[in-house]
């Protein structure tokens, strides 16, 4: 999991920063973390289209405060877990205008963290949704599987093209992620294509239509298609 820490108190966000690591540690769950010390650094990596799963913030902070760093947020995931700190209980109700999951205390940070912790792994495992991880030393991306409309070869490359027009790319062969996939909802119909057979709105005169993309069924792959896509809407 990905943890963002926005926290202005240097020694407290190393300290919250080791609850952390002893958490997920015992668990035995990797984790990569980020501190951050103040909500301005932070709204400046979620510019950068960078993502956490987990943000931690501290409500006071001096130049972006932690409810306009969690309304930046929101504006865009919808499902990432947000906990504010804070040393004042006043805040707690505003807090939740941003769908927090919980706030915690500082004095108490030690003790009441962990527990907040429990209840998200507990949120996640109930709401686990499949995902597809792009992880190398320049970035970390990930995606929801269903999104995706089609993946398509570009050199060494592949560019994976999902719904709402967002599209990423991963340096590894089609034929090598193919692998990593339902191949009940998956499949070929070119060389260089692989289409979700969930986005598929029709076929027409050797294409394959997804919404309003139509790409170019193989020769050698159209009755294959046909059949496959028949039994996929269950009319076969």
């Amino acid at each position: 999991m990905r943890i963002a820490i926005a926290e202005d108190n240097e020694i407290f966000a190393q300290k919250t920063g080791e609850v952390v690591k002893n958490y997920f540690a015992q668990k035995q769950i990797p984790i990569f973390i980020n501190i951050f010390c103040d909500g301005e650094y932070l709204l400046l990596d979620l510019g950068e289209s960078k993502n956490y799963d987990i943000y931690l913030l501290d409500i006071e902070m001096p130049k972006a405060d932690g409810f306009k760093v969690a309304e930046r947020i929101r504006r865009w995931d919808k499902k990432a877990y947000i906990v504010f700190i804070t040393s004042y209980e006043q805040y707690a109700a505003e807090g939740y205008n941003y769908q927090a999951c919980s706030y915690v205390m500082k004095e108490k940070c030690a003790e009441q963290l962990p527990k907040v912790l429990d209840h998200i792994l507990e949120m996640d495992h109930d709401d686990q949704e499949p995902y597809y991880w792009i992880m190398n030393e320049q970035k970390y991306e990930r995606f929801r599987i269903k999104d995706i409309l089609y993946m398509k070869k570009e050199g060494k490359n592949t560019i994976f093209y999902c719904r709402n027009g967002t599209h990423y790319q991963e340096r590894a062969t089609l034929e090598n992620i193919y692998k990593r996939f339902d191949s009940e909802e998956f499949m070929y119909v070119n060389r260089g294509e692989i289409i979700s057979l969930r986005h598929v709105t029709g076929l027409r005169q050797g294409n394959i239509e997804l919404y309003d993309i139509s790409l170019p069924i193989s020769r050698y792959l159209l009755m294959e298609v046909k059949r496959t896509l028949a039994r996929y809407w269950g009319k076969e």
